[in-house]
């Protein structure tokens, strides 16, 4: 037995009104970052808008469609800090992934990712002090990345690397796939930040210009 259910004109109202906020939160434009990389003072970003816009199909009915187009941008701002953190969060796993020497115990065994957050500070006694992640890129089904970055050898040389790590099984999957995951989306969240505005304090931009003035004194 079909039962209906008569509503008021205000109800009515009131389930458009939700109907049509839903539709206007689908529509619109997202940003997805695939690649970023330290630039000389800022980032380069290579990312797909992905525009959703209504569309008039051949019955004449108003829908939904998605429409992806590729993008790149150097930013010449300063990054944020919180930006250049999860950079270095990345490092555990590109030692781990680029098999350096750092990356073993005593014994021949691949250290944890996780084991590399008793390291404080910058210093010699920290392994990590002898790496950094200058960028990544996600491939096309995201299923794992390509991190580049240098390790630091005798005075101010350094050695490039370079490998791509695959997140979910495999016969060739990254051990920490899992974790190196979960730290890429982070990172890949702080390159959208940046992209929509967050950058370095104003403050440090300050300091540069009050130096620079006094220069000119």
């Amino acid at each position: 037995m079909k039962i209906t259910k008569s509503i008021t004109s205000e109800e009515l109202e009131a389930k458009k009104a939700v109907a049509e906020e839903a539709h206007e939160l689908k529509a619109g434009t997202k940003v997805k970052i695939v690649e970023a990389s330290l630039g000389k003072s800022g980032i380069n970003l290579k990312y797909w808008k992905v525009v959703t816009r209504d569309f008039e199909n051949i019955k004449g009915e108003m829908e939904l469609r998605e429409f992806e187009n590729p993008g790149a941008e150097k930013m010449p701002f300063l990054p944020h800090p919180d930006l250049l953190l999860a950079f270095d969060l990345l490092r555990p796993h590109l030692l781990l992934a680029c098999q350096q020497k750092e990356a073993y115990d005593a014994y021949g065994d691949l250290i944890s990712p996780v084991t590399f957050e008793s390291f404080v500070g910058e210093d010699q006694d920290n392994p990590l002090s002898r790496f950094k992640v200058t960028g990544f890129a996600i491939n096309d089904s995201e299923t794992g990345v390509t991190l580049t970055g240098l390790r630091f050898t005798r005075g101010s040389a350094t050695l490039p690397l370079s490998q791509y790590l695959d997140f979910h099984g495999g016969e060739n999957a990254y051990e920490f796939g899992d974790e190196a995951y979960h730290v890429i989306k982070h990172a890949r969240n702080e390159v959208l930040l940046y992209y929509n505005g967050k950058i370095a304090p104003d403050s440090q931009y300050s300091l540069d210009f009050d130096d620079a003035a006094s220069d000119m004194e």
